[in-house]
C-alpha cells in the first residue's frame, strides 16, 4: 500500500521539474546600454543593431549597437560591442581631446541629438600654416563638443581657404577654416538618477567657471569658491534641465551635462559663449 511517505519523493521530483522548466522559460538575455539593462530575448544581431522582443511579446524592437556595450546571452555566454566602448564619457571641457570626429551617419545611427557645432580658425599672415589652422578648427569644435557634453561631433560641412599672396594687383589673404558639425552622446544623466543623489540638499560649492567664446580657440576657466543653489530641477523629454543661483553665477537655466558622487557640470549657451559651471558636492 502506498503512503505518503512513497509519494514524497516522487511529488518533490515533480515540483523541482516544474521550477526548473519555469525558471527556464522566463530566462531571458540581458542587453546592456548607456541607459540600463534590458532583459529581453535577443533576436538578431545586425550591422547596426540588436533586434529584440520583451517577454511574452511579439513586438520585434531595435536599440542601435552605438549605446549598447555587451549582451549577456540565457546560455551564459557575453558579447562585447566594440561601437558604445570606443566612445569616452565626456565629464567637461577638460575632456576635450576624447571627442571622436565621424563623418558617416552610420556611426551616429542610436546617438542622443545635442546641438549644432561651429568652428572658424585663421592664419596670421599670408605665410601660416594650412594644415595647423585647419587643426586648430578641429580642435575649436571638439572643445565646443565637450562643453556640451558630447563626445561625438559629426562633420556637416568643411571649407578650406588657402593663403593668398599679395602682389601688384591684389590684396595677401591668410588661410581660413570653417567647419560646421552636430554634437552628440551616446547617453545622458538621468533625471531619476540624479535626483536620487540630490536628495534632500540643494546647496553646492562653485568650483570653476568655464568658457568658451565664439572667437576663442581655448577654454577660459575662473576658479571659484562660493555656494550655488539649485533651485529646481525638470525633465524634458530625456535631457535635464536645472535653474541655479548664487553670487558668481549669472541666475538662469542650464542643462545637467554630467555628474557623479564628487561634481556636477551645468552648461548654458548664449549667442557670445558656451559656458560650463562645475560645482562640487558639499
Amino acid at each position: 500500500m502506498f503512503t505518503l511517505n512513497h509519494l514524497a519523493p516522487a511529488l518533490l521530483g515533480a515540483v523541482l521539474l516544474t521550477t526548473v522548466a519555469n525558471a527556464q522559460s522566463a530566462a531571458v538575455d540581458s542587453v546592456y546600454t548607456n541607459e540600463g539593462t534590458l532583459a529581453v530575448n535577443v533576436k538578431e544581431i545586425t550591422e547596426t543593431g540588436i533586434r529584440y522582443t520583451y517577454p511574452n511579446e511579439d513586438v520585434v524592437n531595435t536599440v542601435f549597437k552605438n549605446s549598447v556595450y555587451r549582451v549577456k546571452y540565457k546560455s551564459g555566454r557575453v558579447q562585447s560591442f566594440t561601437e558604445a566602448l570606443a566612445l569616452n564619457p565626456i565629464t567637461g571641457g577638460d575632456d576635450w581631446e576624447k571627442v571622436v570626429l565621424s563623418k558617416l551617419e552610420s556611426e551616429i545611427k542610436g546617438l542622443y541629438k545635442l546641438e549644432d557645432v561651429n568652428a572658424k580658425a585663421k592664419g596670421t599672415t599670408e605665410f601660416s600654416n594650412v594644415n595647423k589652422v585647419k587643426n586648430r578648427a578641429f580642435d575649436k569644435l571638439r572643445m565646443e563638443t565637450a562643453m556640451l557634453g558630447g563626445n561625438v561631433v559629426f562633420l556637416t560641412d568643411q571649407a578650406t581657404n588657402g593663403n593668398l599672396y599679395g602682389s601688384r594687383f591684389q590684396s595677401a589673404r591668410s588661410t581660413e577654416t570653417f567647419l560646421s558639425g552636430i554634437a552628440y552622446s551616446n547617453r545622458r544623466p538621468s533625471y531619476a538618477d540624479f535626483m536620487t543623489q540630490l536628495g534632500t540638499g540643494r546647496d553646492f560649492y562653485l568650483w570653476e567657471t568655464q568658457r568658451l567664446g565664439n572667437n576663442s580657440t581655448e577654454i577660459s576657466k575662473t576658479f571659484n569658491n562660493t555656494v550655488a543653489h539649485i533651485d529646481s530641477v525638470t525633465d524634458e523629454n530625456g535631457q535635464v534641465f536645472v535653474t541655479v543661483s548664487g553670487t558668481e553665477i549669472t541666475p538662469g537655466r542650464y542643462r545637467l551635462t554630467y555628474f557623479d558622487t564628487k561634481k556636477i557640470v551645468l552648461m548654458v549657451r548664449d549667442r557670445r559663449q558656451i559656458i560650463n559651471l562645475v560645482l562640487g558636492m558639499p
